[in-house]
């Protein structure tokens, strides 16, 4: 390899790798909206129906006499899981999962060629993710916690007021 490539190639890695982390803070501020939208509308269903909501450390709780729920946006992802919350009722935790369509990802194709042409093709394919990346719609599938190597039965609702209804019927 030249001169002249080994520079590119360094390049165009840097520039990857700045367009990546251009993408993680897009996902951040996507899930921090789902979080955002997903709280107001947590703490206005239920204190339109008397229940007292306050601030916690991890999120909000709402009391109603002797019913507690609490919902906790996750910090953290999991593989396969675009975002997340727990949501407790009477001290039960309910894994709550958060479906996001966020348009279409530019799929990842195989590049022949020489290096510098498979990271120009890379660049172009995370660029083009970056620029069309948009929260479409977003949907609840809950049940109870996941363990490893174990199914769970899931019940999906398009709102959060939906998951709590189901689950406090």
């Amino acid at each position: 390899m030249s001169l002249q490539n080994a520079k590119r190639v360094a390049d165009l890695n840097e520039k990857i790798s700045q367009v990546g982390e251009a993408l993680s803070e897009k996902h951040d501020g996507i899930r921090q909206a789902i979080t955002d939208e997903t709280m107001a509308e947590f703490i206005s269903y239920l204190s339109d129906n008397g229940f007292a909501v306050s601030d916690t450390v991890l999120g909000k709780k709402a009391t109603y006499k002797d019913l507690t729920l609490e919902l906790r946006a996750a910090k953290t992802a999991y593989v396969g899981c675009y975002h997340s919350f727990d949501l407790l009722v009477n001290g039960k935790e309910i894994f709550v999962r958060v479906h996001a369509d966020l348009g279409e990802d530019a799929p990842r194709a195989i590049t022949a060629g020489t290096e510098v042409e498979r990271l120009e093709a890379e660049l172009q394919r995370i660029e083009k993710i970056l620029a069309d990346l948009s929260l479409e719609s977003y949907v609840f599938a809950f049940g109870p916690k996941p363990k490893p190597g174990k199914k769970v039965e899931t019940v999906q609702k398009n709102t959060i007021t939906e998951v709590v209804d189901h689950l406090t019927a």
